[in-house]
This record gives structure tokens, sequence and C-alpha cells, in this order.
């Protein structure tokens, strides 16, 4: 596994061992990131169920200013910080051990705010996508009130211009819930996953 584009492309991501993550795949974080174009550039992140840190790592190669990684499988926080180290961008980043619902009501106790949030709750656990979406729109305030990135972005994606975003990957089987706070602005399709782009209502 490659970190796909920036600063770092090419680069060997350290993957935990066993079969208690599942990395989001190199296809996948491509069209992520060629989705998001240049609005990435200066962002505050958030990576839920962080895994290796596979995302996190490569919106910090694609120009991020910094990224939060929440995991809750011991050897996995350990990769992400081994990938840190390696990668010298551990000043970037901080690392939490817990549960990413917890740590959506915890981050928004403490008043943190990101540009961009990505969720990849674990596939076997049925209900989590549904669940991970209603706690992000309940704490929707944990987006940024200012626009991030001023680099144009392409002309398929001129009709999106994002300023705050949540994006969820989640089995094709998921439905997500009615919003209150959040909108679904589209919807990519990757293999068996899908890839839901949320932005509050106040962007609209």
């Amino acid at each position: 596994m490659r970190i796909e584009g920036g600063e770092l492309r090419g680069r060997l991501i350290t993957a935990p061992h066993g079969n208690t993550t599942r990395p989001t795949d190199g296809r996948t974080r491509e069209m992520l990131f060629n989705s998001l174009g240049g609005f990435i550039v200066g962002a505050r992140v958030l990576d839920l169920y962080a895994g290796s840190g596979s995302v996190g790592l490569e919106a910090l190669s694609r120009g991020a200013a910094s990224c939060v990684f929440v995991e809750q499988e011991h050897s996995a926080i350990q990769t992400i910080k081994k990938n840190l180290k390696i990668f010298g961008l551990e000043s970037q980043a901080q690392v939490w051990a817990g549960n990413a619902r917890s740590a959506v009501a915890k981050l928004d106790e403490n008043g943190d705010h990101f540009d961009f949030i990505f969720a990849d709750p674990p596939f076997t656990l049925v209900n989590e996508g549904e669940e991970i979406a209603k706690r992000l729109d309940s704490h929707c305030r944990l987006l940024n009130n200012v626009s991030v990135g001023n680099e144009a972005v392409s002309d398929e994606e001129e009709d999106y211009q994002p300023q705050r975003l949540i994006v969820i990957q989640h089995s094709r089987r998921v439905t997500l819930p009615t919003f209150q706070n959040l909108i679904l602005k589209r919807e990519k399709r990757a293999g068996e996953s899908v890839l839901s782009f949320l932005i509050p209502q106040s962007q609209q």
C-alpha cells in the first residue's frame, strides 16, 4: 500500500497485522482526493476509524495542515505512530486511542474544529455506518466556519467547491439516516463501498 499523491507519493504505508482493520485501498483514496482537488490544501483533517492512517497520511502528503487520527485497535495505533515517524509528520498529527463515536462528542466538547472529516467504519459492524453518520450530524459544529484552500478545482468539479466536508465510506448495503444538519451532496461508488459526501446545510 502506497501514498497515491502529493509530496510523499509512492512511499510505502505500513499496515497493521491481522484483519481487525480494513485499510482504504489506493484506488478509493485516489478517487476521494481527486474529488477534493485543492480543497485539501491547508485543511485540518479528522480521520475516524483510521486503521493504518492511510487517508490522513494521504491528506498530509497532499498539503493538509494537520490531522487527528482516531483508532481503538492497539496494533493499528502503533502502526499509525510508526508511519508518522517514518514520514516525519509527527508534528502535524495527533493520535487518539478510542471509539470513534465517543471521540466525535469529546472533540466537539473540547471546541475542536476541522475542515474535512473522513469516517471509514468497519463493514462487519452492520449499524456502525449509520451510527457514526448520526453522531456526526449531531456534532456538525466540528466543521470549521471558514473555507480553506485556494487552489482551483478541475473542470469536472466546477459545480462542487466545498468549504467544509464530511465523507463517510460505507458498504453499499448501508442506508444513511435522514439528516437534521447535514446534506448528502453526492455519492461515489468504489467497488463494494460507497463514498457519501456530506456538507452542512448552511453551506448549501
